[in-house]
């Protein structure tokens, strides 16, 4: 009698473990006003915010635009250091040139790997564009109000956080 063994691996037998799950809307500030910041080349900008439950942070999105054929933006996920700034990044990102365009609208960043974010605990989304000039940047959309209660909106001025009286609108999407 003859025997025939087959042998799997395990990636073809676990195969249906793996799939993609859509990400949900776990946490936003969705108040856009008639503000707006330029992301020119040194230039950086956070947006603070407290997490209300546990948030596994795999996408985010601000409403922006391009002027011009400006490049990239910069996306850090930074833990809070104890004087209330952006302290070490956790996650990184960025949101490409090719969906950003010369109207703005919400445009997305998927982080490096997602985390999850402690209820409670304060974190900082950071913003630097990756390439701009003075007719090649990115516009952020700021709520003018100072409308969100959950954190703060910060400029990096001669090498220090200063905080603002704007917020920036976002969305955190939860995998």
């Amino acid at each position: 009698p003859k025997v025939r063994w087959e042998c799997l691996g395990w990636w073809h037998t676990l195969g249906w473990r793996y799939c993609n799950v859509p990400t949900e809307l776990a946490l936003s500030f969705q108040t856009i006003g008639e503000e707006t910041f330029a992301l020119m080349d040194g230039v950086k900008v956070a947006q603070s915010f407290t997490a209300t439950s546990d948030i596994n942070l795999a996408e985010l999105e601000i409403y922006a635009c391009k002027v011009g054929g400006a490049g990239d933006i910069n996306v850090n996920l930074c833990v809070q250091t104890e004087d209330g700034k952006p302290g070490d990044s956790v996650r990184s990102g960025k949101i490409l040139a090719q969906d950003m365009s010369s109207s703005a609208n919400w445009v997305r960043a998927t982080l490096s790997e997602t985390l999850v974010l402690d209820p409670g605990e304060t974190y900082f989304l950071t913003f630097e564009s990756a390439w701009s000039n003075e007719t090649n940047y990115q516009l952020i959309s700021l709520d003018p109000n100072n409308g969100y209660a959950g954190g703060v909106f910060l400029e990096y001025v001669v090498d220090q956080w200063v905080e603002s009286e704007w917020d920036m609108p976002f969305r955190l999407y939860n995998n």
